[in-house]
C-alpha cells in the first residue's frame, strides 16, 4: 500500500475534520443541550450535528465504503466491505461540556481490518494531527512538524497519559504497579495518543472495556506511523469492522520500545484482565 494510493483519503479527512471542527465550535461558542445515551455516557447537539456532517461527507465521496460512527447506526451488511471509515464526532464529550477545550474529531480508515490512515483534529487549538503510510505529522495555522515517539525505555523515566476525570487513587496505584511516577493528564483519547505520537509522554494504558473502534482507529494510525504501537492489554493488534465493536481486552498505547515491558507488568494485574487468547 503506498501513500500515493491514499492521498485522496487523507486530504479527504484532513479537509473534512477542520470543516466538522468549525461545526463543533460554532455549538461550543453558544447554548447547547445535553442529552443522556443508552449507555449513560453524555452526547450533544454538537456531536449529532458533526456526526451528520461526516457520515454525509463520507457517502458523497466514498459511497462505496462502510461508515461507523459513534452517533450513527451502523447500516447493515458493512462486514462485507474491506474499507471501513471510523469517525468519533466528538472525542471528549465530557471535555467539550465542561468546555477545557481538550476534544477532538477523530476520522480513521481501516482496509481488511487494519487501522491504515487517521485523522485527529482540535478545534479549540486549531491543530491538526494525521498519520499513515509511516509518515506522522501534526499542523497549527501555517507551522508543520513530523512527530516522533520518544526513545525512552524504562519505567522510571516514562510518563502516563491519563484521563482528567481519573480518580487520583486509581492512578497512583496504576502508577506504583508500572514503578512510573509521572503522569500527565489529558481530556479525549485521541489527544491522548497525540501527545505518544509526538514524544511527550511513553504510555496510555486502560483495562475497561469501553472504549470502541470508532475510539481508537485514527489515534491507532498516528501512533504507528510516529513508530509507537498500539494493542489490547495481552499483546493482539486491534482489529476493525467486527461485529462487537469493543474492545473485550482494554487498550495499551506506548511508544514502541516500552510495550513488551507494559505488556509483561499488565499480565501481573491480579483479576482484572482476562487469561490471554489467541490473536
Amino acid at each position: 500500500m503506498t501513500s500515493d494510493r491514499l492521498s485522496k483519503e487523507l486530504n479527504f479527512a484532513k479537509s473534512t475534520a477542520r470543516r466538522a471542527g468549525e461545526i463543533a465550535l460554532d455549538y461550543y461558542g453558544r447554548d447547547f443541550a445535553v442529552h443522556t445515551k443508552d449507555d449513560k455516557s453524555p452526547v450533544t447537539d454538537a456531536d449529532k450535528a458533526v456526526d451528520n456532517f461526516i457520515t454525509a461527507e463520507l457517502a458523497k465521496h466514498f459511497p462505496e465504503d462502510a461508515v461507523l460512527s459513534e452517533e450513527s447506526v451502523p447500516a447493515k451488511g458493512r462486514h462485507l466491505k474491506s474499507r471501513l471509515w471510523c469517525v468519533d464526532p466528538i472525542d471528549g464529550t465530557k471535555e467539550f461540556i465542561a468546555r477545557n477545550g481538550e476534544f477532538v474529531v477523530m476520522i480513521g480508515l481501516a482496509l481488511q481490518g487494519e487501522s491504515v490512515l487517521g485523522v485527529v483534529y482540535q478545534p479549540t487549538a486549531d491543530l491538526l494531527v494525521w498519520g499513515h503510510h509511516g509518515v506522522a505529522q501534526a499542523q497549527r495555522g501555517k507551522e508543520k512538524w513530523l512527530l516522533r515517539v520518544s526513545s525512552i525505555h524504562s519505567f522510571e523515566e516514562s510518563t502516563i497519559l491519563v484521563s482528567r476525570n481519573r480518580n487520583i487513587e486509581d492512578i497512583r496505584n496504576e502508577g506504583q504497579r508500572l514503578g512510573v511516577d509521572r503522569f500527565k493528564p489529558k481530556g479525549s483519547l485521541g489527544l491522548k495518543i497525540a501527545e505518544i505520537a509526538g514524544g511527550n509522554g511513553e504510555i496510555y494504558l486502560t483495562c475497561s472495556t469501553l472504549a470502541k473502534e470508532w475510539d481508537t482507529c485514527a489515534p491507532e494510525a498516528i501512533l504507528r506511523a510516529a513508530g509507537g504501537c498500539l494493542t489490547d492489554v495481552t499483546g493482539c493488534p486491534m482489529r476493525y469492522n467486527k461485529a462487537d465493536v469493543g474492545t473485550p481486552m482494554g487498550v495499551l498505547a506506548t511508544n514502541g520500545v516500552m510495550h513488551q515491558a507494559c505488556l509483561g507488568a499488565i499480565g501481573k494485574y491480579p483479576g482484572e484482565i482476562r487469561v490471554k487468547t489467541k490473536c
